[in-house]
């Protein structure tokens, strides 16, 4: 383009102060605006990103866009452009086919019109178009695209690695505001909230309404600090929130940021990474803005390819996942009494991965229920050599947050029981940390069914979460664990020893025995016994090992 075509920074300014305009009033729709003076114009991402357009600034945009419309529309769309211009006719208003990046034809419509300078001369063509074919891809109640053209949109980014940053935030305890105020009014502070949020995104962001009240903030050119200020604006907007219908209102929000820096993966494994750090700054960081560290490995894999590959695996009959067993032992004569299954997964490219580089994601994700299944039934299958020789034998098995907040989970263990054959006394389901931030009605009726039917419930990692003992107060459970960390210094530190006195006497109190968890050593055990736990758990007795191992051990250590 020649220096003769290029905008001024004062002409460049003014146009993109009216695409700015335009955008606020045409929020979900592709806007564009041109300069006639210097065929310049201006695109909104959306449309730059979904038809595949040579980018947001384009000189003779007109022919570029025209060549996206099929054949057989364009001599229609060109006479119409041509009456507009001619002055026959005041604005552009028609449907036709375009062609976006994926090479196929969906119907939009388009209305545009001329806008005049102050001397009353054409200057400016200025418009929408809607994407028909691909309305289901916008939200009715904010205007803005849906999860669905959110799906869309970070398929293309992923397919042209193009680096980007990505922020979810919501409204916390928005379905109190609904119970309270009715959903009347939550829609509308929806809409409001979302404009809120279109106003303090810069213009290189893509606002998208992802459900309920949780937004999803991309942009390919702000920085992670423009990211972090924004969202402090933002929360400090909410707390100020003021009135509206007369009431007055003082809100918080949540949000977790993933770094698109690192390519490989899909949609799907980009969604479990970002839930999973919006959970955490609304479960664990009070709102904090949360970023998912997106790292590579000694492999050059980014953490995305390794989340997305494992729930492949999930999908294809659970290749590479398998169950180690670490024995319970009774604390008097070291006998096993029963055993942890512990999830395992490795492959030949990624090699055994710790459960706790993925797991924590997977438990946000859609398919971790299924997984769930998978690895009570595999539970319960091994499970069934180890009753033959000990009908006493208990098998714990982690139940993750997200199979809690299915309310078919309590159904899945009763089937998994019958379809093995295995009897509810043989096993205990625990409850981690994570799950005790269910809502505490909702825990209570999923432990009485479950021990309603003879099956043990025991609370994992004790004191770790300040919920611990308010839980401990209000659920019945047969077995506390305390965690390895408050036992780890015992040896030097005898007020360690109190504290295990403690919880002992106060699991006492309601019913429950104690296992201690992390024994590595014989001197660690003999301090603990005198305090009247139960059982113990830890590397002493043997780290968690395959099925056909802790068969040896099981004969092994009850041969003592």
């Amino acid at each position: 383009m020649d220096d003769s075509k290029r905008l001024t920074e004062k002409e460049k300014a003014k146009l993109d102060n009216l695409f700015k305009a335009l955008s606020i009033v045409g929020a979900g729709k592709y806007i564009f605006l041109c300069d006639l003076k210097k065929n310049v114009s201006r695109w909104s991402k959306t449309a730059v990103n979904y038809f595949a357009l040579p980018g947001e600034y384009m000189y003779d945009a007109g022919n570029i866009w025209e060549q996206h419309i099929h054949p057989d529309d364009r001599e229609k769309y060109h006479d119409s452009i041509e009456k507009v211009f001619s002055g026959v006719n005041a604005g552009h208003d028609m449907q036709y086919r375009a062609q976006n990046a994926e090479g196929r034809y969906v119907i939009c419509s388009c209305r545009g019109m001329v806008l005049s300078d102050e001397d009353g001369n054409d200057r400016y063509f200025g418009g929408s178009i809607t994407n028909i074919g691909g309305s289901d891809l916008q939200d009715p109640l904010t205007g803005l695209r849906n999860q669905y053209g959110l799906f869309d949109d970070l398929k293309l980014i992923l397919q042209k690695e193009q680096p980007c940053l990505i922020m979810m935030v919501g409204i916390n305890s928005f379905s109190q505001i609904n119970n309270i105020y009715g959903y009347e009014f939550g829609d509308r502070l929806i809409m409001e909230v979302g404009a809120r949020l279109r106003d303090l995104s810069s213009e290189t962001c893509q606002l998208y309404h992802f459900d309920g009240s949780r937004f999803v903030v991309v942009s390919d050119k702000s920085s992670v600090d423009c990211f972090t200020k924004g969202y402090a604006k933002f929360t400090d907007d909410l707390a100020n929130f003021g009135q509206m219908d007369g009431k007055r209102l003082s809100l918080s929000a949540s949000a977790g940021m993933l770094i698109l820096n690192f390519f490989g993966g899909d949609v799907q494994s980009l969604l479990s990474c970002l839930n999973y750090s919006f959970d955490e700054s609304k479960r664990r960081r009070n709102g904090d803005l949360v970023i998912f560290d997106n790292k590579l490995d000694g492999n050059k894999k980014a953490t995305l390819d390794k989340i997305a590959t494992i729930r492949s695996c999930i999908t294809q009959n659970f290749a590479g996942f398998s169950l180690n067993y670490q024995p319970v032992v009774n604390a008097e004569d070291e006998r096993i009494v029963g055993a942890e299954a512990l999830l395992r997964w490795q492959n030949d490219e990624y090699g055994m991965v710790p459960p706790n580089d993925f797991i924590p994601v997977l438990e946000r994700d859609n398919l971790f229920p299924k997984l769930g299944r998978w690895i009570l039934r595999q539970a319960l299958t091994d499970a069934k050599e180890f009753i033959r020789r000990d009908p006493n034998f208990v098998i714990n098995v982690n139940a993750s947050y997200s199979q809690f907040e299915k309310s078919n989970f309590v159904a899945d263990v009763v089937e998994a029981l019958k379809e093995t054959g295995v009897l509810p006394k043989n096993l205990c389901i625990e409850i981690t940390e994570r799950c005790r931030l269910l809502d505490l009605e909702q825990l209570k009726q999923i432990t009485r069914d479950l021990r309603a039917m003879g099956v043990r419930i025991a609370m994992d990692d004790f004191g770790t979460g300040f919920s611990s003992i308010n839980t401990l107060r209000h659920i019945n459970v047969d077995v506390v664990k305390i965690d390895r960390e408050f036992i780890k210094n015992i040896e030097a530190d005898r007020r360690d020893c109190g504290l295990v006195r403690i919880i002992t006497e106060l699991s006492s109190v309601f019913g429950a025995k104690v296992c201690v968890e992390g024994i590595e050593n014989e001197r660690t055990a003999e301090i603990i016994r005198p305090y009247g736990v139960f059982s113990m758990q830890g590397y002493l007795f043997s780290k968690p090992v395959c099925f056909k191992d802790f068969c040896a051990l099981n004969v092994q250590l009850n041969q003592k």
